[in-house]
């Protein structure tokens, strides 16, 4: 995860995707909202975003746990070497 310090290298498209995830988990973790409402919400958000239930089960528990920072996504790897390979690379282009 990023630390707070590089949230200013967060790119626009991923920070909407943290705010879509902070609002659903928020709204999903309010005590004002019936159990009937909640699943609806789940199902109606599961189907917008195209996860599976486990992946929203995931983000809850993340949230829980550790707070609306855990779901950022955002890693900071290092570039990708290159396939030095040629044969590799074209078997794996054909693939795609």
């Amino acid at each position: 995860m990023i630390e707070r310090s590089d949230w200013s290298k967060m790119t626009e498209p991923r920070f909407e995707a943290y705010q879509q995830r902070i609002s659903q988990d928020e709204s999903l973790l309010d005590d004002a909202i019936t159990e009937w409402d909640r699943i609806r919400m789940r199902d109606d958000n599961r189907i917008r975003t195209g996860i599976v239930e486990r992946t929203l089960r995931n983000w809850l528990r993340w949230y829980r746990k550790e707070g609306p920072e855990q779901l950022t996504f955002q890693r900071s790897f290092g570039p990708v070497p290159p396939i030095a390979d040629f044969t590799l690379a074209a078997s794996i282009l054909k693939l795609i």
